[in-house]
C-alpha cells in the first residue's frame, strides 16, 4: 500500500483508487495521440500498444543513433545499414525530401509525449513500484506505451527545424530520443517487476515475451512512414477522424486496466477523492494519483 505518514494524518490509497490512473493514462494517451498525430498514428498505436515496450526502446535507440551520427552523407553507408532507419531521413533530410506541415496540435502532442509524460510516469513509478500489485504494474506499463508510441511513428523533427538549424534542432531531436527511451525504460521496469512477482506463472511470462518480439517485428515492418502525409498532424476533418480513432483505440487499450480496477478491493485505504484531499499529503502524490 501507498502510505504517507504526516504530522496530522496517515494517507493510504486503496487498490481500487490506485488503478484509476492506469485507466486514464491508457485512454487519454490514445485520444491525445489521435488528436495531435492523426488517424494512422492512433490506429497503429492501438494495434501494437499491448506489446509495444520493445518497439519503443528500439525506436528510442534508433532516434538517438540518428541524432548522434550527425552527418547527412553517412546515412546510406552507415546508419541505414545498421537499423534500416527511415527516421534518419526525417531528422537529416535531403533538400528534395518532403517537408511536412506543422501546427499547434503537433506541438501539443510533442509536449505531452516528450516533456510531460516522462516526468509524470517517472513520478508514478517512484511512488508505486514497491507497493503496486503485479497486475497493476502490467496495465500501467501498457498505458505508458500509449504515450510513447507517437514519438516512434512521427518524431516531429520538422518541429525542431522551426527552432533553427544546428544546435536548437539537435537538442529538440535529442529530447525526443531520450524521452522515448525513458518511457520505454519505465515500461520495461514495471514489466520486469511484475514478472518477478509472477514467478509461479512462468508460462504466461514466456508467452508474453514471445508475443512482444513478434509484435515488435511486425510493428517495425508496418509502422507508417514518418515522411508520409499519414503522419502529418491533422487539420480540418482529420482532427475529428484522429480523435475518434484515438478514443476508440483508447477504449481497447484501457480495457485491461479497467478490469484490474474493477476487481481491485476498495479497502483497505481511501477512495480517490478522499486520498487527494488527505491533509498533509505531498502535492506530487496527489498529482500522480489522478492526472495521467
Amino acid at each position: 500500500m501507498d502510505t504517507t505518514a504526516t504530522a496530522n494524518a496517515t494517507c493510504q490509497i486503496s487498490p481500487h483508487a490506485r488503478a484509476v490512473r492506469a485507466v486514464l493514462t491508457g485512454f487519454i494517451g490514445s485520444a491525445m495521440g489521435g488528436l495531435t498525430g492523426g488517424f494512422y498514428v492512433a490506429l497503429f498505436s492501438g494495434w501494437i500498444s499491448w506489446f509495444a515496450t520493445l518497439h519503443i526502446v528500439l525506436g528510442g535507440l534508433e532516434l538517438l543513433l540518428s541524432v548522434l551520427s550527425g552527418h547527412k552523407k553517412r546515412r546510406t553507408n552507415i546508419l541505414s545499414r545498421i537499423v534500416g532507419s527511415r527516421i534518419y531521413s526525417v531528422i537529416y533530410p535531403n533538400d528534395d525530401d518532403h517537408e511536412s506541415d506543422t501546427n499547434v496540435l503537433g506541438w501539443i502532442g510533442w509536449i505531452y509525449s516528450a516533456i510531460y509524460s516522462p516526468v509524470s510516469q517517472a513520478l508514478w513509478v517512484i511512488g508505486n513500484l514497491h507497493s503496486a500489485s503485479a497486475e497493476l504494474m502490467i496495465v500501467q506499463a501498457l498505458s505508458i506505451c500509449t504515450t510513447a508510441l507517437p514519438l516512434t511513428i512521427d518524431p516531429k523533427a520538422r518541429y525542431g527545424n522551426q527552432l533553427g538549424e544546428g544546435f536548437s534542432s539537435t537538442v529538440f531531436n535529442f529530447v525526443t530520443a531520450m524521452s522515448t527511451l525513458i518511457l520505454g525504460g519505465l515500461s520495461s521496469v514495471l514489466l520486469v517487476s511484475a514478472a518477478k512477482e509472477l514467478h509461479h506463472h512462468h508460462f504466461i511470462v514466456i508467452i508474453y515475451i514471445i508475443m512482444l518480439v513478434v509484435w515488435t517485428a511486425f510493428g517495425r515492418m508496418f509502422r507508417p512512414d514518418p515522411t508520409s502525409d499519414k503522419t502529418n498532424s491533422p487539420t480540418g476533418l482529420g482532427v475529428l477522424a484522429g480523435l475518434a480513432m484515438g478514443c476508440f483505440a483508447g477504449i481497447l487499450i484501457a480495457t485491461p486496466a479497467f478490469c484490474v480496477m474493477m476487481i481491485a478491493p476498495k479497502s483497505p485505504g481511501l477512495g480517490l477523492m478522499d486520498y487527494v484531499q488527505c491533509e498533509g499529503l505531498a502535492l506530487w502524490r496527489r498529482v500522480i494519483a489522478v492526472i495521467p
